[in-house]
Formats: C-alpha cells, sequence, structure tokens
C-alpha cells in the first residue's frame, strides 16, 4: 500500500502499472481515501463552525448603530422597539412577530420572557430568559461596555441551538462538492482518454483513473486540513496531469 502511494503521488509516469490490478482492489482503495476526506469535513467544518468575534461585531454593530435601538433587560425581562435586523442571512427580531422569508432562512426572535430560534423557517429552539443568569443592560441611558455584553450574551445564546445545524449543513455542502467534482473530472478524463492514448480503453481506463484520483484525494485532504486555498486547485489540476503523464507512459497493455 505504501508503494503504491508513492507511486500515485509522486511517480505518475508508473501509475499505469495498475491498470491490471483487479478492478475491486483499486475501488475499495479510492474509497477508503473517499471517507478519510468525508471524515475529516466533519471533523474540521462541523465542528468548528461557531459564531466568529467578526461575526459578533457585525451584528453587535448593526444593532449599536440603529437610532432605535433603546433595548433594556432586567429580572428576565426584554424591553424596546420592535425591531428586524438581517445580517449575513440571519434575521434577528426583537419584540415581534417571525415572518418566514427566503432572504433570512436563519432566524432568532426576542420575545419579552424568551427567545426562539428559526433554521430554515423550522423552528429549532425555545428557551426562556429565566433558564439563564443574563446580566441587565439599558440602552436608554446611554451604551457602557457592560450594557454591550449584556446584548451579546443574548445574541450568543441564540445562536447556540443553530451552530451545530449550520455545521452539518456546510458539512453536506462541501462534501456534494467533493463528489461533484470527483464526477466531473473522472467523466472529462474517460471521454477525452481516447485522443491521449488510444490503446487505453474500457476498464483498463476506468482502472487507471481510479488510480490517479489517489493524488485528489491527498490534495484535497491536506486543504481541508490546513486551510489553504491553492491546494484545492492543485487538486482539480495535478490529476490531469498525472493522468496525461500516464497514459502517455503506456505503449501496450499485456
Amino acid at each position: 500500500m505504501i508503494e503504491k502511494i508513492s507511486i500515485c503521488l509522486f511517480h505518475p509516469k508508473l501509475i499505469g502499472r495498475y491498470v491490471v490490478e483487479k478492478t475491486w482492489k483499486s475501488l475499495v482503495f479510492l474509497l477508503v481515501l473517499i471517507f478519510i476526506n468525508v471524515a475529516t469535513i466533519f471533523a474540521v467544518v462541523y465542528h468548528e463552525t461557531t459564531l466568529s468575534p467578526s461575526d459578533e461585531s457585525k451584528i453587535m454593530e448593526a444593532i449599536l448603530n440603529d437610532s432605535e435601538s433603546n433595548y433594556s433587560f432586567s429580572a428576565g425581562k426584554l424591553e424596546g422597539n420592535s425591531k428586524h435586523f438581517y445580517v449575513d442571512g440571519v434575521e434577528i427580531v426583537f419584540l415581534d412577530e417571525y415572518n418566514p422569508s427566503v432572504n433570512s432562512p436563519l432566524a432568532i426572535v426576542f420575545s419579552a420572557d424568551g427567545y426562539e430560534t428559526y433554521f430554515y423557517q423550522v423552528r429549532v429552539g425555545k428557551e426562556s430568559y429565566s433558564n439563564y443568569n443574563f446580566s441587565s443592560f439599558n440602552f436608554s441611558d446611554g451604551i457602557s461596555t457592560s450594557d454591550k455584553l449584556g446584548m451579546l450574551s443574548l445574541i450568543r445564546v441564540g445562536f447556540d441551538p443553530l451552530l451545530p445545524l449550520l455545521g452539518f449543513a456546510n458539512s453536506i455542502s462541501i462534501i456534494f462538492d467533493f463528489a461533484f467534482m470527483i464526477l466531473i473530472l473522472f467523466t472529462l478524463m474517460y471521454l477525452f482518454g481516447n485522443s491521449i492514448n488510444p490503446n487505453v480503453k474500457g476498464i483498463f481506463r476506468f482502472r487507471l483513473i481510479l488510480n490517479v484520483f489517489v493524488s485528489y484525494c491527498f490534495l484535497y485532504w491536506f486543504y481541508l486540513v490546513f486551510n489553504f486555498g491553492l491546494l484545492y486547485y492543485l487538486a482539480l489540476v495535478i490529476p490531469y496531469i498525472y493522468y496525461f503523464l500516464a497514459m502517455r507512459n503506456i505503449v501496450k497493455i499485456k
């Protein structure tokens, strides 16, 4: 296995030796690498989906810069104007009804005594303020640092039910992109293989492509782990180069 990985990654001209390998062996090997990538996507994307300081800053800026933001919170009760804020696809509603919209699939609705959280118009969370130990704040007498932190604590708790769902949705989206690119690259390689080397046909070409995709899986894995954008594009280009080199190096299949 180590030898095969080494050849598929560093010696593309020799990948042709695996066209005579049993198809199920090459397929299982590639599926293992695909599974590792899928598991990594969930580990990296799903578990690291958080409300970043940048996200918090945008939300707080939208609220604090609004001239009608005179909210106050004390003894488990939120008071102030009815208002809807829209920040990066998230609708934040204060003391008003939530009207589902395709423009804001995610929503947090803060009522007088609790909050509700919506994920694509489906309510996924509902809590009373009494279940938390929120600090009091009052925007009407000037907004202090403690007032900002009090409001931010509400926002953070409101987002809690959304984050796992966002992580899962983001993971599925990336997995779809990963699988879709495999399908596109595989199809193009197979269709244009005859123009590179007409001697490699049918099942032999199929086996060769399976082994060429080892480089795609490794490069994509490193892209996920190190979040280095260049690796994503290399994962799209390198398999083509390796495929060309491997095909051109095959003279005859015995």
